[in-house]
Parts: structure tokens; sequence; C-alpha cells
């Protein structure tokens, strides 16, 4: 579901429509309030013409003869696979003669369908839900189905003529067909279509066989083999809807009844017959006489409703493919009203506005890395500092041209690992440099490098006997970098002096356990060890542990699920919250004082698949009233952060491989990079 746009209707007749549903057959669907305060399904038809609708409804009602089983699309009565329906009588009201008066031109509103709700996915949301395909039982029992209602309609002479994979719809007790498209196919390509929509849902790439020869057929009387994936999303789809059912109304009297106003304008109503669609109203509406300047009522949008995710403020679309993978990071620059962006070679940046490009930096003037995203930070007022393999570049916020660049002199025997972070108050860029080779059974070690960008030259090197890149915790807002390493159960905690470059003397901690990775957070300044489901905390000065959490769902179960290293922030009410989340799709929420657990929420699971298991991102909004949890193809889910309650979640590309990464941006927005695109949501 998505909010109402400017160019939805308000009202439809004695319909109040709430939110967007996905498009099906070409056509926009909206969820409504319909004129008995239930929930309805209204369809707004591509065709105003009469003639047309009464085609369609004629079609529909004949189809529905007496004791022809029929294919409802959001309806009630008798199931996709048996059942009957009596016939109904089609209605058609025809409007008058217009009046010579003149009259005020009012744009009509287009035709539309309404229907009783039922959630459902298109046939193109259901595939990707399920990554690698719908079970076979389940592609056989909507091919049989599916078959059936294209033959009694073909048996009255007319084609569907709409049967693509977001023509279909899968709902809890079987699939539907969108309305008909008589004059667009034939029978003969209906069926084509069917096989052609069947196979991209496919884990082999294939219809199912043909249901009239096939000895698997599903039983008419058995439920509609739904895959448990699909069930939740359906389930999830009816949450929200009702969710929706109490969030705006029409209009509310003082005694805090509903006022319902009266239409002002005359509607042409055909009541369509029970068939491929059931139980429909479709109507066209025309200026009624005397109904003054025709305003309709303006919309409530002042708020997001639960569960339903926000309209994207604007969508970028990329000539690239991997901006989720090459973008760790989106900076925001020109005091907060761009967005940098690493596109493969090229370097972009958006106007937060409207997501309009506003310049391009490509490969001459940059030199991005085939890493590019680790490669940047912003500098000085008004630039951007690159690294490329030895050198710098800096790049002007302004316009994207080259201001400077220079030979970062690192020394042979070290290769440049990535950028850290840029100390404006000190002058430098601070990055990490690896050496190229050491001697067998040495620890390579990692270098801390200050580079002073107004001199141009190496500030200071500082080598830490660390084996993962990893182990360096870091703030320069603060002033303090920690760097640190697990080693055999020892863990070194050394603070870093950015000004003269040298590393204290810290701590050692032998609590740690083998394995186990391990980070440093300078807000509350604990050091975090994590692994084997379990996080454990201890302060920086002491050397044992503070607390210990067992995240295992299961309290017996004991083998690794990777955990993201903690981030605190303050909570409004509670105070500081350590946020983490683990490779089981698991949230949770940490008082870091006392390693009381405040609240877990396990998300749905990563797609199955050849990829690397990963714990989802979080990410805090401005606000910090917001939590947004990005993985892969199951999406964005936006959590609030004092209960973990579920607010809404946003989903764009589906494939397993899919990677989602948000950024928050400053104000009331994040920007959401997934594959090829870049979508600016706004959060509370």
């Amino acid at each position: 579901m998505d909010r109402l746009s400017a160019d939805d209707p308000p009202v439809l007749d004695r319909y109040r429509p709430l939110a967007r549903l996905t498009a099906a057959g070409g056509e926009r669907r909206l969820l409504a309030r319909g004129p008995d305060d239930g929930l309805a399904e209204i369809v707004l038809l591509t065709s105003n013409a009469p003639a047309d609708l009464q085609g369609v409804a004629e079609a529909l009602r004949e189809a529905a003869g007496p004791g022809l089983p029929v294919l409802l699309h959001g309806g009630t009565g008798p199931g996709p696979a048996s059942g009957t329906a009596t016939r109904r009588t089609l209605l058609l009201s025809r409007a008058g003669k217009r009046d010579r008066e003149p009259t005020p031109v009012v744009p009509p509103e287009p035709a539309w369908l309404a229907f009783p709700y039922v959630p459902s996915l298109t046939l193109a949301e259901a595939g990707a839900l399920m990554y690698g395909g719908l079970p076979d039982e389940t592609l056989r029992a909507v091919r049989a189905v599916l078959t059936g209602a294209l033959g009694r309609l073909h048996a009255l002479g007319a084609p569907h003529g709409a049967v693509t994979a977001d023509g279909v719809l899968i709902c809890a007790d079987g699939p539907r067909l969108v309305r008909p498209r008589p004059r667009q196919g034939s029978p003969r390509e209906d069926l084509a279509a069917l096989d052609a929509v069947l196979a991209q849902v496919s884990p082999a790439g294939t219809p199912p066989p043909d249901t009239a020869h096939d000895p698997r057929l599903p039983d008419p009387a058995a439920p509609f083999p739904l895959p448990a994936r699909l069930v939740t999303a359906l389930a999830r789809q009816a949450d929200h809807a009702l969710a929706m059912e109490g969030a705006t109304d029409i209009g509310q009297t003082g005694t805090g009844r509903t006022e319902r106003r009266p239409p002002g304008r005359r509607a042409v109503v055909i009541a369509a017959g029970a068939g491929l669609l059931a139980g429909g109203v479709a109507a066209f509406t025309l200026p009624d006489r005397g109904s003054g300047t025709g305003a309709r009522p303006a919309a409530n949008r002042a708020r997001v409703p639960e569960g339903i995710a926000p309209s994207a403020l604007w969508r970028y679309d990329s000539r690239h493919s991997n901006l989720s993978y090459e973008n760790s990071t989106v900076w925001a620059v020109r005091e907060g009203e761009a967005a940098l962006l690493a596109e493969s070679e090229e370097l972009t940046a958006l106007r937060l506005a409207d997501g309009r490009v506003l310049w391009r930096a490509d490969q001459e003037d940059v030199h991005l890395s085939s890493a590019p995203n680790d490669s940047i930070v912003p500098g000085a007022p008004g630039t951007v500092v690159v690294a490329h393999g030895t050198g710098f570049v800096a790049v002007s916020t302004e316009d994207g041209t080259r201001l400077w660049s220079e030979d970062m002199g690192i020394a042979p025997e070290l290769s440049f690992r990535k950028m850290l972070a840029f100390d404006r108050r000190r002058g430098f860029v601070l990055y990490q440099a690896a050496l190229t080779a050491a001697p067998e059974g040495a620890d390579p070690g990692e270098h801390l490098i200050a580079f002073d960008y107004r001199k141009r030259t190496e500030r200071w090197r500082l080598h830490i006997p660390v084996s993962k890149s990893d182990g360096l915790g870091f703030d320069v807002r603060e002033g303090r970098v920690f760097a640190a390493a697990a080693r055999d159960g020892t863990a070194h905690v050394l603070p870093i002096d950015l000004d003269r470059g040298r590393a204290g003397t810290g701590l050692a901690h032998h609590w740690i356990p083998k394995g186990h990775q391990m980070t440093v957070d300078p807000v509350t300044r604990l050091v975090y060890a994590m692994g084997d489901g379990h996080l454990t905390a201890a302060r920086l000065d002491e050397d044992e542990p503070l607390w210990r959490l067992n995240l295992n769902d299961d309290a017996s179960r004991t083998e690794e699920s990777l955990i993201n290293s903690p981030s605190t922030a303050e909570i409004a009410g509670l105070g500081k919250v350590a946020f983490t989340s683990d490779q089981n799709r698991t949230v949770y929420a940490v008082d870091p004082a006392r390693g009381r657990e405040l609240w877990r929420v396990r998300l749905l699971p990563d797609p199955p698949g050849e990829h690397v298991r990963l714990a989802p991102g979080l990410t805090l909004s401005d606000s910090r009233r917001t939590l947004l949890v990005a993985g892969r193809a199951a999406g964005v889910v936006a959590l609030d952060p004092r209960n973990g309650a579920a607010l809404w979640s946003f989903q764009a590309g589906q494939s397993p491989e899919d990677l989602y990464r948000v950024h928050r941006m400053p104000g009331d927005r994040v920007l959401v990079v997934n594959q090829s695109s870049v979508y600016a949501l706004p959060v509370r």
C-alpha cells in the first residue's frame, strides 16, 4: 500500500479512498471506505466509454450464468474452484440530454469499479516474494483455476485480453483475474499468455504441465495451496488495511458522528453481474446541474497512517546497477542541500529537494576506485576528498570540478585500505593502510595515517598491531579514536592521540571469547564482543564483563550467529539504548548500562540462495523517532525505537540478490538505495 497522491480522487460517490493498492492489469487500485463503513477496493478503469463498460458488464453477466463456476475478484461468494452464481440483472442508467443553459465545466472522474476488499498480491509480487519461484502445487492450482475461468469466457466468444503477471491476483482462497479487455486479444493469446506468466514465477522457468493431462491436478474441494510466506504477506496487508479503516473519515460532526457529504455529481452506474469480476459497481460521473464550482473535499494527508509506507518524495534511476553495493555511505553536502552518490566510476550530486542531478564528475576527474564509496569523505567546506590508489583528489561540491590533486606519499610497502574520517578542526584526512606483504608468521598490523589537506602532505603515521581492520573503533567528532583487536582471548584497546599520532596505554581485556568480534562504542565507552549468538560488554577500564546477553531465540542453540556492532542513541523516555541485529534478521534494543533486553523483533527471513546471509543494517532517523531496518529482498521496515512496534515497510526490487541500504539525511527524510534506484522517503 501507498499513500494517496494529488491525482487520486478523494471521493467517488459514497466511497472514500484511503490508500493506493498495487496497480493490476495496468489500472490503478485504491483501498476505500464503503457506504456501509466496510473496506472496499476501487479499480479506476482505463476507459470511460459507456459502450466499453456495457460490453464488459454483459460478458460478466453471461459468464456467471446458472450452474457455471465463477472466478471472483475481490468479491464474496463461491470460491474460485467451485460453486455457482445466479444470473444478475444488468442495470444501465444513461444520462439525459444536457440542459442548454451554461453550467460549470468539471473534468469527469474516471470510470471505476467497486468490490468488497480482499487482500491480494499480483502474481508478479507473489513470485518475487518467493524468491526462487512458487511451489509446483501452487502453480498447478493457479493454472487449473485460471484455465477453467478463461474457458468459460472463451465459450462466450470473448477473450480476456489482460492475462499478465500483474493481471493475475493471488488471494488466500485462490487466484483471480482482473477485468477482461475483450478488444485486446484472442482466446489463443490468453492461453499463451497464461503459460508465459506462470513460467515467470516457476523455479524451472517453464509453466506447469497441461492440467487436462496432469495426474497431480489439485482436488477442487481442497484448500488453495498457498505458501506460508505469501500467507504472511497477505496477513500483513490485511493488518495495514485495518489500520487504515479508522485513520480518516469523510467528515466529523461536533458530536463525533460521521457526516457524509452529498456527492456533487450524478453517477452513471452499471451494476455488473457476478463472474470474473463479482459484485462490482462501475461508474463514470458527470457534473450535476447547479453543482456550483464542482470543488471536491480536500483529502486528509496530515499524517502517514500506521502500516502504510510513505510515498517516495522522488526517485532517481541510475544506469549503473550496483548502487546499493557501491554506496555503503551517502554523504550530505552543501549544508544538507545535496547528497553525494558513487555511480561506478562517476561521482553524482543529487538535490535532496527533488532528486535532480546537480552535477557529475567522471573517472577522469575523480579517479574513483573499484570500491569508490570507501574512498570518499567530505573535506573542507565546499569539498569532498577522494582517494585513488596512491593519491587524493579534492572535488568541489558546488559543481563537481577538481580543485586539486596530490600524491598521498604512501610508502611502497603499504596499500591503501579505506578512508575513515575527515577532521575539520585538525585539518586532516584519516585513513587506513596495510602492509602489502609481511614475513611468514608476522602480524602485518594496520597503519593509521593522517594526511594534512592544507599542506598536502602526510602529518603522521601510526602502526597498530591489529589483525583486522574491523578492530578499529573511532569517533573523530568527539576527538577520540580507539584501536582494538581481539587475539587468542585477549583484546588490546588503545586510545589514540590524534594531535600527535600516538597510541596511549590501553588495558588488556582477557575476558573476550576466542573467535568473537569486538568493537568499542565511544558513546558509552563500552567494549563489545559478539559471537555465538551472544553479546557481551565491559567497561574500557575493567578487565571483566559488565554483562552478557544470550540473543539466540532458543537458549539451547549455540551455533554462531553473526551480530552487528551495537550503535547507541538517546531515545526519548528510555535514555541511552544500544541497537543491534543478527543474521536471523532479529533486531534488539538493549539497555547498555544494565545489559537488559528492552525488546526484540523478528523479521521475515532472508531469501534462500548463494548470497551471504546478512545481519540487517540499522539507521535511526534524524529525530530518533524511527528505526529503519534494511536487508535484502524483504526491503526496509520502519520500527518504533521505543518498543519495536512496526510502523511501515517499503519494498522495491525483490530478487534474492537485492540489497537495501538506508542513509539518514538532514531533516525529516532518508535515502533508500536499492540496486540502480534511490528513493527519498519522509520519516518522522
